[in-house]
């Protein structure tokens, strides 16, 4: 039986070609399972003509930021060869005064070979729950077991 969940589910991570397909199947998961309501965080691009690459990705992270707030869910997927944007959404949602409120629906997933120094160290500042991942298959079935532990409708 499949439910249909409430719940906005905010997907972040970096958007190159292979870790953007991941992310897509792990949203296609995720409604699969009943939360209809899944998205994925793309930079959403307006016509933003005569702006600066710095002012156009301003623009994008305030957007995001406002869909972080929004979101009931947010997941973090961090990729082995990330670029900064997934790391300059999660501190940007840590650094919010609504965090404290976020921070048991924020589950951020490593893969086994991410470099996380300086990562550990927010997340350990923050009490964000964790988990590593060695397969794309693991990315959605800790997901779905995240969300459906902290459900609480």
């Amino acid at each position: 039986m499949i439910c249909n969940y409430k719940h906005n589910i905010l997907i972040l991570g970096s958007y190159n070609n292979e870790n953007e397909q991941i992310l897509i199947k792990l949203k296609c998961f995720l409604k699969g399972k009943g939360f209809k309501n899944t998205q994925l965080a793309k930079h959403p691009f307006e016509k933003t003509n005569g702006l600066s690459y710095e002012e156009k990705m301003c623009i994008a992270l305030n957007k995001i930021e406002k869909k972080m707030l929004e979101a009931d869910f947010n997941i973090f997927v961090f990729f082995p060869s990330e670029n900064d944007s997934t790391l300059v959404e999660l501190t940007s949602l840590v650094k919010s005064a609504q965090f404290s409120d976020k921070k048991e629906k924020t589950l951020v997933i490593l893969h086994k070979n991410y470099n996380a120094s300086m990562l550990m160290g927010l997340i350990g500042q923050n009490k964000i729950i964790v988990f590593r991942y060695n397969n794309e298959y693991m990315i959605y079935q800790y997901s779905y077991g995240f969300i459906k532990r902290n459900n609480k409708t």
